[in-house]
């Protein structure tokens, strides 16, 4: 059964299969189980073929070598070894390529808003960055962002327009990211995060300038995509008010040797969320951790 399909039970206590996708996590380690059974399969199959002085083990090769070796009973032996090798190395082969293929489609963007990287990939990227930043001796910097208010626009103009704001702030966070070499993703609801080779300074300065262009971008509620498809209220227009974000900051001015990465991730986070809990409550407002406490 596909690792995709668990187990679930109906009311009445039966047993039956329940869809739900992959998490990131169990997506990666699936590669990387593939991964090592189809070199493992390799290298004994290379072994095999030095052993018995075959140079080629394509199944048409296999095939012929098989009409050579018929009155030998030794060289048949051998070559029903190398034939159950082969298919089990290139059933390893097909699984690989699979999850690989599973790594590209269910790790590349987020499921719902599209244009913007999940939290699966948003992890691979900080710490292949991360990895460079400490060799190049680069500061870095982490920012945690979340919508103002955003249950607010969900009560009262519904889901439809709740998720033009978000997919707005998620293009505008992707395209950032893109641009300085970064990650972004959407972790959850409203929640984004954001990982650049960048002081927490000057990351501070650019998102206030993202701040001006998406309050820009949703100040009319009447410019939305969504909104020949939902129509428009006359009342709401009254009501609207212009979405705004706040966000924390942490980083780091060098990297430090002394610790693992995973550590000094961890850090990052619980910093950034300390530093926008802080700045939540002045709202639209971006605070970096080192200045919480001034």
């Amino acid at each position: 059964m596909s690792r995709v399909l668990q187990r679930g039970r109906t009311r009445t206590g039966d047993r039956r299969k329940t869809a739900r996708p992959m998490s990131p996590l169990e997506i990666f380690s699936e590669s990387r189980e593939a991964d090592k059974l189809r070199i493992k399969h390799k290298g004994e199959l290379e072994a095999l073929k030095a052993k018995h002085g075959v140079k080629s083990v394509t199944f048409a090769n296999l095939e012929r070598l098989k009409r050579v070796w018929k009155n030998n009973s030794k060289k048949k032996r051998s070559l029903r070894t190398l034939f159950v090798k082969k298919a089990e190395y290139v059933k390893a082969l097909r699984k690989a390529a699979r999850a690989r293929k599973n790594v590209r489609l269910g790790l590349s963007r987020d499921p719902k808003f599209v244009v913007i990287e999940n939290p699966g990939v948003f992890s691979y990227r900080l710490f292949k960055i991360l990895r460079e930043c400490a060799s190049k001796k680069k500061p870095f910097s982490m920012a945690t962002i979340d919508l103002d208010k955003f249950k607010r626009i969900n009560d009262t103009f519904g889901h439809a327009v709740g998720d033009v704001v978000i997919n707005e702030m998620a293009a505008l966070l992707s395209s950032f990211a893109r641009e300085h070499n970064g990650a972004a993703a959407r972790v959850g609801g409203e929640e984004f995060k954001v990982f650049v080779a960048m002081r927490p300074d000057k990351l501070s300065k650019e998102l206030k300038s993202l701040q001006k262009i998406f309050s820009g971008r949703l100040r009319d509620l009447r410019g939305f995509n969504t909104y020949v498809s939902f129509g428009l209220r006359k009342d709401w227009e009254k009501r609207w008010r212009t979405p705004t974000f706040s966000a924390g900051i942490s980083g780091r001015k060098g990297f430090e040797r002394k610790k693992r990465l995973n550590e000094i991730v961890s850090q990052l986070a619980a910093e950034s969320d300390k530093a926008l809990y802080k700045a939540k409550n002045k709202r639209n407002d971006i605070k970096i951790y080192n200045s919480v406490r001034r």
